[in-house]
C-alpha cells in the first residue's frame, strides 16, 4: 500500500526521474514501471539514467544532473529562468 506505483494515476505535476542503473534502494525495474505508468497516460515526464547506484560520487555526473533538473524546471515551471 506504500508502493508509489499505486499512486501513479494521481500524479498531476510533470516529473523528472534521476535513476541509478545499479540502485539497490530504488531498483531500475521498479522505477521504470512508474515511468511506464506515466507514459501510458501521456503524462509529462523525463528520465535521466546514470550508471551508479543510489547516488553519484562523480562530480561531472552530479553537475550534469543538476543542469538537467534546472532545464526541466525552466520548461515546466512558469517564471523559472536558468542563466
Amino acid at each position: 500500500d506504500r508502493n508509489p506505483i499505486y499512486f501513479a494515476d494521481q500524479v498531476r505535476a510533470p516529473m523528472i526521474f534521476l535513476i541509478g542503473e545499479n540502485d539497490s534502494r530504488c531498483p531500475l525495474r521498479q522505477a521504470m514501471a512508474f515511468v511506464d505508468a506515466l507514459r501510458a497516460r501521456n503524462h509529462p515526464h523525463e528520465v535521466i539514467l546514470f550508471g551508479t547506484g543510489h547516488g553519484s560520487y562523480d562530480l561531472d555526473e552530479e553537475v550534469g544532473q543538476i543542469r538537467s533538473i534546472l532545464r526541466f524546471l525552466e520548461r515546466h515551471v512558469p517564471g523559472v529562468a536558468v542563466p
